[in-house]
């Protein structure tokens, strides 16, 4: 009996100390990223500062509004965010980039994961997310990609696979060496 006694013991600590160790994860998470909690309904719980900076809002216009009230328009309709709903609504694990409208109307980029969990003592599922914030990455990407596609009308181009296979050619670079694109794809550059 002793012996099943320490068993149990053994295995209360370990369980212990597993405990610990998400929550203390948990805390770590919350306090290095974006952080806001919904309920079941999809409805903001909780914030951390970073959320609201993020969203230029205070506690007092955030609690208790549907998290889709911040959403860009633009973005309610589109896949992911449809993807996140169902999330909700399923009470299931989503993970994505969400397009806010920051309170003076730009836009904010935040790339968040959506866990399912019960907050507090309360026995009714929520949902905690955690986040970093996009905006900045999203509109480089956006401004360089405009740039490629800005030289791409204005310039003949041509590109190569890394041991100099053409890969494919714009029209400009075609029509000024008058070539078809079937007599280069998969040439080399010296042939």
């Amino acid at each position: 009996m002793l012996g099943f006694n320490n068993k149990l013991e053994h295995l209360n600590q370990q369980q212990a100390n597993e405990i610990s160790a998400y929550k203390a994860m948990r805390q770590t998470m919350k306090d290095a990223m974006v952080y806001f909690a919904l309920d079941a309904q999809g409805r903001i719980v909780e914030t951390d500062e970073s959320f609201k900076a993020c969203l230029g809002l205070d506690s007092s216009k955030l609690l208790n509004q549907p998290l889709s009230a911040f959403i860009a328009p633009t973005a309610k309709n589109k896949p992911h965010i449809q993807q996140m709903t169902r999330a909700i609504k399923t009470q299931s694990h989503w993970h994505g980039a969400i397009q806010f409208i920051h309170d003076q109307g730009h836009e904010i980029w935040i790339r968040v994961i959506l866990e399912p969990e019960k907050l507090g003592n309360d026995s009714q599922l929520a949902f905690a997310a955690y986040g970093c914030e996009l905006t900045h990455t999203i509109t480089k990407s956006r401004e360089t990609e405009d740039l490629l596609k800005a030289l791409n009308r204005s310039s003949a181009v041509i590109e190569f696979t890394l041991d100099g296979h053409v890969i494919t050619a714009n029209e400009n670079f075609l029509d000024a060496l008058n070539y078809r694109l079937d007599d280069i794809v998969d040439q080399h550059h010296r042939a």
